[in-house]
């Protein structure tokens, strides 16, 4: 029973509780703060693991069976695909399956796509040069051999940390410097080393070991030197399966698509038949073709990575890295238009390098998304990251209970495959002919990018190409184009004029335009478009006046040059013309700029040039055209 006491100061009673209000309102106050800062690490939690918000509200009798078919069918592409990819990188096959499985295994905690696939990918990675770069220096300094997965497993480590960096300090931006054209010179540049690092296998040729820029040109080399020793058995090989991969892509895989709903994996089927051809007919033994060899069906326990070798792939690393996002960002955003739902690109930062950073401890090799291996399992159906989930399971059986099937598989058939793959990479040449018209810069990025990917290794190729994209952006910026504004006689409206037609320019104002930030990039330009502006508008109005007997004669230019003196020292004591400057066309306009801005208005007045500076500027105000021919015209 509460009980209460009477209290008397200064003849008021105040009537009050014996139990301390205040320590109670502070008690709630501090059980509100409790749950409120629960509520919060809760929220932060489930953001940086998505899974904790998305698992609890699966529905499975929806989902379930088409998120299964969708897996089983992406462990079907994955398996020929991750042991082709695992050659273009220089280590054994089996590891191409376990990069297959690890990484899409650990997207499924971190990452806020439903649909997208981490997993090899020939754009960003081809790492054949720079293992054996560092395979060889390790050896000839004397130390112990380097295990080639040890270099790749340390590249994804240290791309990782990079990757996570860059989420907590929200740098995706960044990725924006990879412009269309370079990426599309890229890919059509990595497209040709990976041709090139497989045409060897494709023939039977034996080829020695090239690394370092410019090793292209001594691989062809050597190719020309030993094409008299090509095998014939595995040339054969080699061009009926291209023969079957092209025959069922292109024109069997459209007449079944109306009949089933999933793509048919010809990949698969071709390394079936070549399994059961070579092991039952002895091609190995009868013929010497190559095959895959020995396939481990054990998983390696988790190893460290080699952190003594950060300091011979530092280059590729940034570049590993920053690839990696630039093509993981794009297909997510080709998923969220194509499926219609938000992804936190944020997030996927962190997806994308805590999953490298935990793939690391395994043998596999950088990873990003691929737009083609995300759609193969939504056309089955598959609407969820547990997608990933089924397929690294599958992956796992095939390595436990496949495996020694796989010894048999030719190599010939894998670079086959390989090489056909990247006729979508080439198909980017076309993009030249709808450039060149047009924008002869972005032309001329598309080119040296790919030009500078195939000279140097990948790496190094498209940081070149980047670099040389922001110069032209830089150049750009430093010449900015500018023009005349006449008054149109049917609208009475201001519209651009070229200097060749200044006839169209009436009375003795003249109206100029730049379009491009005023800053100190562009200020000589500024300056000098200027006065630039200010001579050709007089020199139109003098060529005005040349008769016809004048243009007819030798002296031309002399007479013009005549007629503006002329014109210039009649009008001496008044004004030369008038000059509006349409300050509408800078962006922005720094210190310097607006420094310049004055200095020039006041060197055209002292050159009896009277000036106007005409600014539009927000929503509100309005156009100011009319009010200005009302003022000068």
């Amino acid at each position: 029973m509460q009980t209460f006491e009477t209290v008397n100061w200064e003849g008021l009673t105040l009537l009050s509780k014996a139990a301390p209000i205040r320590a109670r309102f502070r008690d709630g106050v501090t059980k509100v703060r409790s749950r409120l800062l629960r509520r919060r690490n809760v929220s932060k939690i489930t953001s940086f693991l998505p899974i904790l918000t998305w698992l609890p509200q699966y529905d499975w009798s929806r989902s379930f069976f088409g998120d299964l078919s969708g897996g089983l069918t992406m462990a079907v592409f994955s398996v020929p695909q991750g042991i082709a990819l695992a050659g273009i990188t220089g280590v054994p096959p089996v590891y191409g399956l376990y990069t297959a499985i690890f990484p899409s295994f650990l997207y499924i905690f971190f990452g806020t796509s439903k649909h997208n696939a981490l997993g090899e990918n020939t754009l960003h990675w081809n790492g054949t040069s720079l293992i054996e770069e560092i395979t060889t220096e390790m050896w000839t300094d004397g130390v112990s051999p380097v295990k080639e997965i040890h270099v790749a497993t340390t590249i994804i480590f240290f791309a990782g940390c990079i990757q996570v960096l860059m989420g907590v300090f929200r740098l995706q931006y960044l990725t924006t410097v990879f412009s269309e054209q370079v990426m599309s010179g890229f890919v059509v540049g990595g497209g040709v080393h990976v041709f090139f690092a497989q045409i060897g296998d494709v023939l039977g040729i034996k080829l020695p070991r090239r690394s370092g820029p410019g090793y292209l040109y001594y691989r062809i080399c050597d190719l020309i030197e030993n094409i008299s020793s090509v095998h014939w058995p595995t040339m054969a090989i080699s061009l009926s399966s291209l023969t079957f991969l092209i025959v069922g892509k292109e024109f069997i895989s459209p007449w079944l698509s109306t009949a089933f709903h999933f793509p048919i994996p010809f990949d698969l089927v071709l390394a079936v038949v070549g399994i059961t051809a070579t092991n039952y007919a002895e091609l190995s033994r009868r013929y010497h073709i190559k095959v895959l060899g020995n396939i481990p069906t054990e998983f390696p326990p988790p190893s460290l990575p080699r952190f003594d070798l950060i300091q011979y792939i530092g280059v590729n690393a940034v570049a590993i890295a920053l690839t990696a996002v630039a093509i993981h960002l794009t297909v997510a955003k080709i998923v969220e238009k194509r499926y219609k739902y938000k992804i936190n690109h944020g997030q996927e930062l962190y997806a994308l390098g805590f999953v490298g950073v935990l793939s690391s401890f395994f043998p596999v090799f950088p990873v990003t998304s691929g737009f083609a291996r995300s759609v193969v399992g939504a056309a089955v159906g598959s609407s969820t990251q547990l997608t990933c989930l089924f397929s690294s399971l599958a992956l796992v059986l095939v390595i436990l209970y496949i495996g020694p099937a796989l010894e048999y598989l030719p190599k010939c058939i894998l670079s086959t495959m390989i090489i056909l793959s990247q006729r979508a990479m080439f198909a980017k040449f076309g993009e030249l002919r709808e450039l060149w018209p047009v924008f002869k810069v972005d032309f001329t990025i598309w080119l040296m990018s790919m030009l500078l990917t195939v000279c140097f290794d990948m790496g190094e190729g498209l940081l070149l190409a980047t670099g040389f994209a922001v110069l032209t952006t830089i150049i750009r910026m430093q010449r900015p184009k500018w023009h005349f504004l006449s008054r149109d006689s049917e609208s009475d409206n201001f519209k651009e004029t070229k200097k060749k037609h200044l006839e169209f320019v009436g009375g003795n104002v003249c109206v100029f335009r730049m379009d491009a930030p005023l800053i100190f990039t562009s200020i000589d330009r500024f300056t000098t478009a200027v006065w630039q502006c200010v001579k050709t508008w007089e020199r139109s109005k003098a060529e005005s006046f040349v008769t016809i007997d004048q243009m007819n004669s030798a002296n031309t230019e002399d007479i013009f040059e005549r007629k503006v003196r002329a014109a210039q020292n009649g009008i001496l004591r008044e004004d030369r013309c008038r000059l509006v400057i349409d300050c509408s066309g800078f962006p922005y306009v720094d210190y310097l700029g607006l420094t310049t801005l004055k200095t020039v208005v006041a060197d055209l007045t002292a050159a009896n040039v009277q000036t106007y500076l005409v600014v539009q500027k927000g929503e509100a105000e309005t156009d100011w055209y009319p009010i200005f021919t009302e003022w000068v015209f």
